[in-house]
């Protein structure tokens, strides 16, 4: 079997995933480096101009130091929606198909989402071009307009570059961006303190209503900028799930909290000697001037680290929107659309003025959407399935209602029409804002409407769903049949039969066997305690998930040392994840569903979270060794084949066998990660030479011994002729 090439998140080559799973294996990386990934980004000019606005907004230096910190604390929800990246181990345009639905998250983030970043994208190319032109002219240089088109392109080029490569080459320049950009901007502050007039005031001093509509502009103003990076997942879904919440959280938050603070308070202080209506220009009068192309040069890296992860998003949400190409097709056609937009955008005469505008505005959706996200978390437990919310199919978790998830919809429109009321700056003045005085709330009332419509209707519409998996909880999840007087065939209903192995319950004189423990997705503990009564002989016939899945349950198992019962691999409930990870053909099991199971054991089960759990311990059996129960006595037999180092269990005396998934009366899998066709060969022949009169299989009835050599004869049959 060829090996199977395995896509990877390495530095320097592009990255193969775009909005599918990240599966367990190839998960990597620690939180602490989320820092750098939102300080690059956040060390940007874009902060210095807006914190430098507050005070054309009549703000003083405390009120706007205020305005800065207040809106600047949306970044704890920034962090809080990072968390929900290792849990899914998805981007944030394929988790919010659980809030809006499979078609309804179409148009959420083809209508909504996508135009804003599009917008931002555009700003920044336009920032970073600006001073691109700027940096020619301060060296005595003139520049024609297709020269700064050139100039565009460029600035573009290096952008679309990294966010092309992806996610690991980002998060390492990341770290090289910060420290770079963290080292200019320290020396600019130095220089705008030193200048600043710590005790402005505006020339008309604001007090009352005035003063408090001037710092609810400013603030909105502010917030819009961490509002619009509600894409912090995206960078945290490769860390491994059982990564730790706070920290993400805490990381992310602070990474885009911190810089976007110092720099708008280095705005503020800008401000209060300079107009900062013209920022680029008029800072020249207070840096010296060798500092100021290496100024105009930051501002273009900035411009670039911020729009890297514009980008990279930008083109997941398209991936998510449905437009079936790779990643990095759909990031270059976002950015080949970004280009053109700012070429068209650096013919506005007052850039600042339009800046301002279309942050301003952006408030109306992106607020209402992160407080959507942040409620979904919070009513979820933050647990979503990331294998199951990329099947777009009617059947698939998502589809809600024709596939619009009423609440998400409802609380997004809801928010939206809130904020719109609350809205003032020059383009647009609600009606709510003009009543208050200019008061511009919406950063307030957006947020706050579609988290109380997400609730209410969610609780009105989906009150029994279950939030991950969409399966229904069954009560009764072990099966229980009585093949003899003394023996129990216990199998799992719900399971599909490719995981529906069998357990097997045989009561001794002296004391029990059981043999295989099954998936443990539910617990024998709870719904079998009669098990556990006589201190059972535990035997694991073999190491795969859905026969040891249980053996964490009791205090000792018995198995053969050839198996990998101490580190197993983390299993899956999933079909392709689970074939990969066994190595076999998916195509040769019939599965209407991604999920091998059709319930779930208890309301609570995360699918997504299901791991394989070893046991406390294990005893070796080897071949030959006797399992006495007191009126029996069973004989261990070293069947490998169908893995290493399969056994079953003989009873000599009476001619039953207990074989695994050495035999089963259905098709052998010998083709798995481990498999050895040959040994399969003289296991089969093992067992036919032995006198057995009955077989209780792995999987499956128990048949008799005529069956067993039938099955075995046409094994080595098939394996001859091939």
């Amino acid at each position: 079997m060829a090996d199977k090439v395995v896509p990877s998140d390495e530095f320097g080559r592009i990255e193969a995933r775009g909005i599918d799973f990240i599966p367990p294996d190839e998960r990597h990386g620690r939180p602490r480096q989320l820092f750098a990934v939102w300080a690059a980004a956040n060390i940007n000019y874009l902060y210095i101009v807006l914190g430098g606005l507050l005070t054309v907004f009549g703000l003083n230096v405390w009120q706007a130091m205020a305005a800065v910190v207040v809106g600047n604390l949306y970044w704890t929800a920034i962090g809080a929606m990072g968390t929900s990246g290792p849990a899914a181990g998805a981007p944030s345009s394929v988790i919010m198909r659980a809030m809006y639905g499979t078609t309804g998250n179409r148009f959420n983030l083809g209508i909504f989402q996508w135009p804003v970043f599009i917008a931002y994208e555009a700003i920044n190319l336009c920032l970073g071009a600006l001073a691109g032109f700027a940096v020619v002219e301060a060296w005595g240089g003139s520049l024609p307009t297709a020269a700064r088109v050139a100039v565009v392109f460029v600035t573009a080029g290096v952008t679309l570059t990294i966010s092309v490569y992806g996610h690991a080459t980002i998060m390492r320049m990341s770290g090289v961006f910060t420290v770079m950009l963290a080292a200019a901007m320290a020396v600019l502050a130095i220089f705008v303190v030193a200048h600043a007039d710590w005790g402005y005031q505006p020339e008309a001093e604001l007090s009352g209503a005035a003063m408090w509509a001037a710092m609810a502009a400013g603030t909105a103003l502010i917030a819009a900028a961490p509002l619009s990076w509600g894409v912090s997942p995206d960078y945290a879904r490769y860390l491994p799930s059982d990564t730790s919440n706070k920290a993400v959280a805490v990381w992310t938050a602070l990474g885009g909290f911190i810089p976007s603070v110092l720099l708008g308070g280095v705005g503020v202080l800008a401000g209060t000697v300079i107009d900062m209506t013209d920022a680029q220009t008029n800072l020249a009068a207070i840096v010296p001037a060798w500092f100021y192309p290496v100024f105009l040069l930051v501002i273009v890296i900035g411009s670039v680290a911020n729009n890297v992860l514009t980008m990279y998003s930008s083109g997941l949400y398209l991936q998510a929107v449905g437009i079936p190409l790779r990643r990095a097709v759909t990031v270059l056609f976002d950015g080949a659309l970004g280009i053109a937009i700012a070429c068209y955008a650096l013919f506005v005469s007052d850039f600042t003025t339009a800046l301002s505008g279309i942050l301003e505005l952006s408030i109306v959706l992106i607020g209402p959407s992160v407080a959507i996200y942040v409620t979904d978390q919070w009513l979820r437990g933050n647990r979503y399935d990331g294998v199951a919310l990329n099947d777009v199919s009617s059947r698939g978790i998502a589809w809600y209602t024709r596939g619009f998830n009423v609440a998400g919809l409802s609380a997004l429109l809801s928010g939206a029409a809130a904020a719109a009321l609350f809205v003032q700056n020059d383009e647009f003045a609600g009606p709510l804002a003009s009543a208050l005085g200019g008061a511009d709330l919406s950063w307030l009332a957006g947020p706050l409407v579609a988290s109380c419509v997400y609730i209410a209707v969610t609780k009105l519409c989906y009150p029994t769903r279950k939030p991950d998996t969409g399966l229904p909880v069954s009560t009764n999840w072990f099966r229980t049949r009585s093949v003899s007087t003394s023996l129990d065939q216990i199998d799992q209903p719900h399971v599909h039969e490719l995981l529906r192995a069998n357990i097997w319950h045989l009561r001794g004189r002296d004391r029990d066997l059981i043999v295989d423990t099954g998936l443990g997705v539910a617990s024998l503990r709870r719904h079998l305690p009669h098990l556990f009564e006589r201190n059972p002989v535990v035997v694991l016939t073999h190491g795969h998930l859905d026969h040891m899945g249980g053996a964490h349950e009791f205090p000792c198992c018995w198995a053969h040392d050839g198996e990998p019962f101490h580190t197993p691999p983390p299993g899956s409930l999933y079909h392709r994840p689970l074939a990969d990870e066994l190595g076999i053909d998916a195509e040769d099991f019939s599965i209407t569903s991604p999920i091998l199971m059709d319930a779930v054991p208890r309301a609570e089960f995360v699918v997504s979270e299901y791991r394989l759990q070893p046991a406390p311990e294990i005893r070796w059996l080897a071949d030959g060794a006797k399992i006495d129960l007191g009126d029996r006595e069973f004989t261990v037999l070293h069947l490998p084949g169908h893995t290493p180092a399969s056994i079953g269990l003989f009873d000599e005396a009476g001619g039953a066998l207990f074989s695994g998934d050495v035999v089963y009366d259905d098709i052998l899998i010998d083709d798995c990660v481990g498999s050895d066709i040959g040994k399969y060969r003289d296991s089969m022949q093992h067992l036919i030479d032995l006198d057995v009169t009955v077989v209780h299989p792995g999987h499956g009835d128990s048949f008799d011994g005529a069956r067993l050599r039938e099955i075995a004869s046409a094994y080595l049959e098939r394996v001859v002729s091939h």
